[in-house]
Formats: C-alpha cells, structure tokens, sequence
C-alpha cells in the first residue's frame, strides 16, 4: 500500500507540476509573439518619423511587454524551481525504500542460495510431524519464492522511478538556467526601452504646442463619434432575448482584432504619454498599423451608420442585437447603411502612407448607450 501511495504521490506532484510549466510556457509563447509584432512596427515607423508620438506609444506597449514577459518567466522558474524541490524530495524517498528494499533482498537471495537445493526443500517438507504442519511449510516456501519475485519487480520498478526523477530534474535544472538567462536579457531590453522613452517624451515636449492640438482634435472626433452611437435606435426584436444579441454574448472573449496591429492604447482613461494634467479618455482600444490594412468585421450584423468625423476620417458602426460594434479612422469604405456583414469580412481600409505619422484604428463595442471594454471580448 506505501509502494502504490508513494508512485501515486510522484505521479500526481508531476502532473500538477507539468499542468502549470505548460500555462507558463503558453503565457510567454503568447507574449512574445507580441512582442515579435510590436518590434517590427517599431521598425516600420522608425522609418517614417523616429520621435513621433506614434513610436512613443509602441515603445510604451513593448516597454509593457517586456515586464509582462520578465514577470511570466520569473512565474515559470518558480514553478520549475518547485518540481526540482520536490524531485529532490521524492528522490531522498525513493534512495531510502531503495536502501530498504537492497539489503532486505541481499538477505532474500542469500536464504534462497542457503536452501536452493531441491532436497533439501523436500526433507524440509516431508520432515513435518503431521500432513498440517507439512502443508503450512509447503505454504510458506511457495510463498517466499513469489515474495522474492514481488521484490525484485519493486526494487525494479523504483530504480526506474528514479532514474526517470532524476532525468526529469537534470532537465529542469538545465531549462531553468535558459530561463534565468533570457530574463536577464529582457531586463536589459526594458532598461533600453525605458532609456528611449525618456528621450522621446523629452523631444516631444517641444511640440507640447503640436501634442495639445491634436489632443483636442482627437477628443473632439471621440465625442462626435459617441453621440453618432448613442443616439443609434433599438427596437423590441433588437431585445436581450434576439438571436443577433445571443450569439454575439455568445462570442465573448472569442473576436478577432478587427486588424493586424498593435493595441498602443487600451479602454478607460489614461495619463497622456507626454502633456502634464491631461488624460486621455478612451471609448474603447486603439490599433496602430503600419500599411494599407484591411479592417474586418469582428462578427455578423448590420450596418447601422456610416459617418464622417472631422479628426477621425470614416467611422462605421455595426448593430448586432442590443450591441454595437465601432470602427472609426477609416479612409476607404466598402459598405453601405442597412448592408448585412460577417465576421471577418473587410469594411474598408487604413490609410497608411509617408505623411501619416499615426495611423491607427479605433474600435469600440457598446451595450446599447454602455461603453464596454473590447479587451474583455477579444481573444
């Protein structure tokens, strides 16, 4: 029963420990894929203005990455650091029933040489004073002989738990060391990362005359393009219980982003990257592209509204049931109102050219008159 408790106590700690690595390495795969995306935006930008406000955000998005990143590794090495503890535990467990098992089984083999000759079995049993006492010797020699073979199949079965104990921790230990070296390298990344954003925001304080009028601008265009949702109608067949309302809750933490990009500017009010006293309120997340990009549709409904916002191009919005989806700074639309779309379809373009220092989307995603974070609904 301690044998079979024991093997089950070091299948179960390594399954909860490989359960946990598995969510730790999926956290940095999908970090770091993020990260692979915001650099080469970096790059992208870099090329047309390298102190723009644009840059400023995409250096701030990968300044948060990289703590992400560090934090996930520093996760992952503490869940690594856990299995070699106990492996080393379960391993001093497994030495010592190993200990146990040797010398009782020395002490087996040594009693079955001493009586492994066949007579001596025999005039052992037929020496008994009754057929009883011969039948309890018969008993108890069939059962040493099969207690020989449960042990070394034992003693087997643990040398090879800790072999494979052994392995699993060796490999820890080398994983855990990569691990501990890429988090140094991404340390000295987020110190670069911190040393450029100071330089741009230093540079762009001479615009402060620049940053202050578009500021105002885009939160002009911001109030416009709320009101234009606010006042969108919803009818009874439009209800809670629609089956347009359904499958878009139904959706929930499943959307695509609406474009290939890098979200420089989540949901919620946000210090400004720059002015002093100013905060930036965002209905919903902003994209920030690098080329002529397709904008899709997150999923099926009907458009609603095509508008034009002064400071923010095009703006379409999209009913499905009770909710509403917002796509706005748009150069180029290809649909109409009452037009019926899909998910994924393409609803217009992102004008991206030398002249365009931030070329981003906005997209929102209302409850009836509610803002609602797209970060929640997106995947």
């Amino acid at each position: 029963m301690n044998n079979r408790f024991l093997t089950y106590s070091i299948f179960l700690i390594f399954a909860i420990f490989l359960n946990s690595k598995i969510i730790a390495q999926n956290d940095i795969a999908q970090i770091e894929k993020q990260l692979r995306r915001t650099k080469n935006t970096i790059k992208s930008v870099e090329k047309k203005q390298s102190q723009s406000l644009t840059k400023l955000k995409l250096i701030n998005s990968e300044i948060k990455l990289h703590k992400k990143l560090i934090k996930s590794l520093n996760r992952e090495i503490i869940v690594i650091d856990k299995s070699i503890t106990n492996n080393l535990k379960s391993i001093k467990v497994l030495k010592s029933s190993i200990s146990v098992l040797n010398n009782e089984y020395e002490e087996l083999i040594y009693y079955a040489y001493k009586t492994k000759d066949t007579r001596s079995r025999a005039a052992y049993i037929f020496s008994s004073e009754s057929f009883n006492q011969a039948y309890k010797r018969f008993t108890y020699l069939q059962f040493f002989t099969d207690y020989v073979e449960q042990t070394t199949v034992q003693l087997n079965l643990k040398r090879d738990s800790l072999l494979a104990l052994t392995n699993s921790m060796n490999i820890d230990k080398a994983k855990m060391l990569k691990l501990k070296e890429k988090q140094s390298d991404e340390v000295i990344e987020l110190y670069d990362n911190l040393k450029e954003q100071q330089r741009i925001v230093k540079t762009l304080q001479y615009r402060k005359s620049y940053l202050e009028a578009q500021y105002k601008t885009k939160q002009l265009a911001s109030k416009t393009l709320k009101n234009s949702v606010q006042v969108q109608k919803i009818s009874e067949n439009d209800g809670n219980k629609s089956q347009f309302t359904l499958n878009f809750e139904k959706s929930k933490g499943k959307l695509k982003l609406p474009i290939s990009g890098v979200i420089t500017s989540t949901f919620g009010v946000h210090k400004h990257p720059v002015l002093e006293n100013v905060q930036i309120i965002n209905d919903g997340i902003e994209i920030t592209v690098t080329k002529n990009s397709d904008v899709r549709v997150v999923h099926k409904g009907t458009v609603t509204k095509v508008v034009s916002i002064p400071g923010a191009n095009t703006a379409i919005i999209i009913k499905h049931g009770v909710y509403f989806t917002v796509y706005s700074n748009l150069s180029k639309v290809t649909v109409k109102t009452g037009q019926i779309v899909y998910a994924n379809q393409v609803i217009g373009k992102i004008l991206c050219n030398s002249n365009t220092e931030h070329a981003y989307l906005d997209f929102q995603i209302w409850y009836k008159r509610t803002k609602l974070n797209p970060s929640n609904w997106l995947k």
